[in-house]
């Protein structure tokens, strides 16, 4: 365990291409990591039936292997992969000289102790996290509440991409997270002959932070733009417009349907809503249907009324679909009203 793994990279046609088949685009992993919650990989590892078993090295090998199959069952591989090697790396620096990591971990605690001194939850957190030799459940708590800050600068992170990616504060970011990472930087990089005279780039990563840096340096050199949806709040990269407002994610209010699909019909309806043929619409249907109620023996006016609906109701579904436009629809209203109704409204 004395040295970390890496995870292979394979760059195809401007595509990641990772182990187990998994493909990506510069960025999208990007959003996928922003979009981890830190509780449910606290919860996951929680399950580990020695959870609360003596931290060694054969104790932590067994759990890393545990915790990396476990988490492949919640997120793609490479995000499994670095959820795991947080635990691993933070593991190598203990073993390897555990006086000084704990050193370094108090005084990060401290830091982070007197940082939220008003906040009871946080100094409870901090007082359990420096019991954190005693198990190895404690001991990956504290690795991932270590690794947090990185989780959290990278969510505050993407919004700069949204508009310009040549932002003083996107440059203020990426100097910041060098200045911290550069030395541990853990990137191997290799070209690889394929066949047709054509090559394979392939990196080795390590770790995630090494993996946050490539993934935002080929988001910038491509020039790739990350969105917020309009729907959902969720980041995502239009693939077809720049100018695009909703990601393919299923949507919040409608299961069944995307943020895309969703989104467009909640459009359509709200520009319908506000159109002259939808007053127009509106104010022939409360009198036919008044018409109706009044003359509940008259048959004619319970037909007139369903036939509107009905009627109406095919031509609302055409000017959606194309089929039909708004002027169209509005002539044909003039015709439905009938002689009885031309007072009723007006255009």
């Amino acid at each position: 365990m004395d040295k970390l793994p890496k995870l292979t990279i394979q760059i195809v046609d401007d595509k990641y291409v990772f182990e187990k088949g998994i493909t990506r685009q510069a960025g999208e992993l990007l959003i996928e990591i922003s979009e981890i919650d830190r509780n449910d990989i606290v919860e996951t590892f929680e399950n580990y039936k020695y959870f609360k078993s003596v931290l060694t090295k054969d104790s932590f090998f067994d759990f890393s292997e545990w915790i990396l199959k476990a988490l492949s069952k919640k997120y793609i591989y490479p995000i499994a992969f670095f959820i795991t090697n947080i635990f691993t790396k933070t593991a190598i620096k203990y073993f390897n000289d555990p006086e000084s990591f704990r050193n370094e971990m108090n005084n990060y605690l401290d830091f982070v102790d007197d940082l939220y001194k008003n906040d009871i939850h946080s100094r409870i957190k901090v007082i359990q996290l420096k019991e954190f030799e005693k198990n190895i459940g404690l001991f990956a708590n504290t690795a991932l509440f270590v690794n947090n800050p990185i989780f959290k600068r990278y969510d505050s992170f993407l919004p700069l991409l949204n508009h310009d990616i040549k932002s003083n504060e996107s440059d203020e970011f990426l100097s910041e997270v060098m200045e911290l990472s550069i030395e541990e930087q853990d990137i191997e990089y290799k070209i690889v002959p394929a066949n047709d005279n054509k090559f394979i780039d392939y990196f080795y990563i390590g770790d995630l932070i090494s993996f946050l840096i490539f993934d935002t340096r080929n988001v910038i050199k491509e020039q790739i733009l990350i969105k917020k949806c309009k729907n959902c709040d969720g980041y995502f990269i239009p693939q077809k417009r720049s100018d695009a407002l909703y990601c393919n994610r299923s949507s919040p209010q409608e299961k069944s349907m995307t943020c895309k699909e969703y989104g467009s019909k909640r459009l359509w309806y709200d520009k319908l809503k506000n159109s002259t043929s939808n007053k127009l619409y509106r104010n022939i249907y409360m009198a036919k249907q008044m018409l109706a109620k009044r003359n509940p023996d008259i048959q004619a006016h319970q037909d007139d009324f369903k036939n509107y609906k009905e009627q109406s109701a095919q031509w609302r579904k055409d000017m959606k679909e194309g089929i039909k436009t708004e002027e169209e629809f509005i002539t044909w209203l003039k015709t439905a009203s009938g002689r009885r109704y031309l007072d009723l409204w007006q255009v």
